[in-house]
């Protein structure tokens, strides 16, 4: 594959706000970018199965479950696995593509990832062959949801990307990167035609404030009510007017 123009090869973020639910986000992708953000830490790459909740994670808090499929290789009309840079752990020579196994959602399927703990502020995901049908919903630790977005949403935010699920193109294979003003406990990825692929996924785990900014959270509230006390004893001290 020749090198593509710098300026396609950058990622390109844009503001996406999340209509009901009141929560943004941030949305990049960039081409063919295997390497994980920074700050972030891996989750999964989908080794293990055979069934989506016996897949291997990285670390604790983590399930998958749903309807989709583990697959490895490629099957016209069926799932392509995603496009690679050489670079890849996972990169295959002989195809340029993921050459272990990977998710693959196909045709009215869905899987969800159930985040524990605090949840995310970012998550990323390597997909492959990206589509205007594939589609990626949010729910946060609030307990509330976000609106699903789709390729098109994808290639409308972030320019490079065309979403026309071409299996070789960095327009369509890479690092897709999301963003979240409060942090989220869980998506859900689904596809109406087949397939939306994914090799890899990671992410930054959301802030827990330590013990002592918890205590000194707790003492400036409490500071605070003993101001207002004191201030309402002193419009309350009787005044004796002299006659």
């Amino acid at each position: 594959m020749k090198p593509r123009l710098l300026a396609l090869t950058a990622t390109v973020a844009a503001l996406l706000v999340a209509g009901s639910a009141n929560a943004a986000m941030t949305i990049s992708f960039s081409e063919l970018d295997w390497s994980i953000n920074a700050g972030e830490t891996e989750i999964t790459q989908f080794q293990g199965g055979p069934t989506l909740g016996a897949i291997a994670f990285d670390g604790p808090g983590f399930s998958l479950s749903g309807t989709a499929q583990l697959f490895t290789g490629s099957v016209v009309g069926v799932s392509a696995a995603p496009a690679m840079p050489s670079s890849a752990s996972v990169y295959n020579g002989s195809t340029g593509r993921d050459g272990t196994q990977y998710l693959s959602i196909q045709g009215g399927q869905t899987a969800t990832l159930t985040i524990g703990g605090a949840g995310l502020s970012e998550i990323s995901l390597y997909v492959g062959s990206l589509d205007t049908y594939n589609t990626l919903s949010f729910h946060y630790v609030d307990g509330t949801s976000g609106p699903a977005i789709n390729g098109q949403t994808v290639a409308d935010m972030t320019i490079v990307n065309q979403a026309n699920g071409n299996q070789q193109s960095g327009n369509t294979n890479g690092r897709l990167t999301l963003t979240f003003d409060k942090p989220i406990n869980g998506v859900t990825l689904g596809s109406s035609q087949n397939a939306f692929e994914i090799s890899e996924l990671a992410g930054i785990s959301a802030a827990v404030p330590e013990p002592a900014s918890w205590a000194l959270f707790i003492a400036g509230f409490g500071a605070t009510g003993a101001a207002l006390r004191a201030q309402r004893r002193q419009r309350l001290v009787p005044v004796r007017l002299r006659t």
